[in-house]
């Protein structure tokens, strides 16, 4: 009976903690932001997302009327910056802009410092992209089939970039190998500029470029594109093959990009950043800015819709590093 009374005198106090918590996050909401937010970009300067980030910053800016600013923390394939931001005060003025190797990482750091699903609020995505099987401008083979069959000639002979141990295109590019039957050399950059830099000076032989950061050094001439990972052919380049027409069905994928906060940001507050975003990337549709026909789409999400897709692609994305061989570090 005693226990009874303690915890119904217990229910007031607890009811009017829920409505203490439910107000100051409405309150939080309502004048937030009141300083500036950082985008925290876990790649080097001058890589596609780095872009995204600082011409999502200045249209968040001009929108919040506070400053948004936009820090790189590179290294460890993208889990240095994005475990700063799972680390982070969960108030909104820290966040993520990444790429789909945030659900890569659990698969390939046995001693990851967070847990992206458990410590990592969603946003929503921002965009999804093919990628564009490409060789350095160097390279004497033309064709993807022309690269088979170079590479079966030399095992290891050749050599292909990533943007780092167990990101995406390092993931990909070693099923590729087993499909076809090939040995190429790994090379892993840090990040999108020093891989693509590399690429173009011929350094390295080939690499998996995202549609909309190879179409401009496509059109340049310093770049050469062999094959698409996409189920048909781009309207951004007609005449190049889908690696389905070149004899590798069920390679038809490519990346993501998303912003997230840190876990226990207030419901309103992610609310607000996702309404914000949804503005940005429905005005990129309309206008076609960083957009490319058939290799990059501005694509917003809800929160739950990107949690759900953050969850399924840990899970994906273990299963193909356990089938490519490739291990914890």
């Amino acid at each position: 009976m005693r226990c009874r009374a303690l915890i119904a005198s217990f229910l007031p106090f607890a009811a009017c903690l829920a409505l203490w918590a439910f107000a100051v996050a409405t309150a939080s909401a309502a004048d937030y932001p009141t300083r500036f937010v950082t985008i925290i970009v876990p790649f080097p300067p001058g890589g596609t997302i780095d872009a995204q980030a600082r011409a999502i910053a200045a249209e968040m800016s001009e929108s919040f009327k506070q400053p948004v600013v936009v820090e790189n923390r590179p290294g460890a394939g993208a889990t240095i910056g994005a475990a700063y931001v799972a680390k982070s005060a969960p108030d909104g003025y820290t966040l993520l802009l990444t790429l789909q190797s945030l659900a890569i990482s659990p698969s390939v750091y046995a001693k990851l410092p967070f847990d992206p699903v458990k410590d990592l609020e969603p946003v929503s995505l921002v965009e999804s992209t093919f990628w564009v099987f490409c060789a350095s401008p160097s390279f004497s083979a033309r064709t993807f089939k022309d690269f088979i069959a170079a590479a079966k000639a030399r095992p290891r002979a050749l050599n292909y970039a990533s943007t780092g141990i167990g990101t995406d295109n390092h993931i990909t590019m070693e099923q590729l190998q087993k499909a076809a039957g090939i040995q190429v050399t790994h090379i892993p950059f840090n990040g999108a500029g020093p891989a693509m830099n590399a690429m173009v000076g011929g350094q390295v032989d080939v690499m998996l470029v995202p549609g909309a950061v190879a179409l401009p050094y496509i059109k340049a001439g310093k770049l050469t594109p062999m094959a698409v990972l996409g189920a048909t052919r781009s309207p951004a380049l007609p005449d190049v093959p889908t690696l389905a027409e070149e004899g590798l069905p069920g390679f038809e994928q490519g990346s993501w990009t998303a912003m997230f906060a840190p876990a226990g940001t207030p419901k309103p507050v992610v609310a607000m950043l996702n309404g914000e975003l949804r503005k940005i990337l429905d005005r990129r549709v309309r206008e076609k800015t960083f957009y490319i026909e058939g290799l990059e789409v501005p694509r917003s999400s809800s929160p739950d819709q990107l949690g759900t897709l953050l969850r399924d692609d840990v899970v994906r994305w273990r299963k193909l590093a356990e089938e490519a061989g490739v291990t914890r570090q």
